[in-house]
């Protein structure tokens, strides 16, 4: 089982600081928010590496430019993917993380997910 982040975000030091100037001065036209979610102004927040930590699922983090397969199958990042044998599905799509607020919330559509995917309902 595996964890797939894709960010809507360029690879570098240049545009890391950049996106970071622009989280800062004008977060509401940010373009990623997974990255909002899940970093701040100093780099990762801790309670998204505390929880990753825990999970016996491996974790894959890509960029724009590296997800075209990921892409072309589910839309316009970011995203969250959840990859299970030959099963590829979503854990929150653009939309869905556009409406969340903070880390937590993240963290609880992960959680949810991976137990659906683990205990999957018997409803139809």
């Amino acid at each position: 089982m595996k964890l797939i982040f894709i960010y809507n975000a360029k690879r570098g030091i240049i545009h890391e600081i950049a996106d970071t100037f622009h989280k800062l001065f004008n977060p509401t036209t940010y373009p990623c928010s997974l990255c909002g979610l899940t970093y701040g102004l100093l780099g990762k927040l801790k309670p998204r590496a505390a929880f990753l930590n825990k999970l016996a699922c491996d974790k894959e983090f890509l960029y724009r430019a590296e997800a075209d397969p990921y892409i072309k199958s589910f839309g316009l990042p970011p995203l969250v993917l959840l990859q299970k044998k030959d099963n590829l599905s979503i854990v929150s799509s653009a939309e869905d993380l556009r409406q969340m607020n903070n880390i937590q919330e993240l963290i609880q559509a992960i959680t949810h997910q991976l137990n659906e995917k683990d205990h999957p309902s018997d409803h139809p």
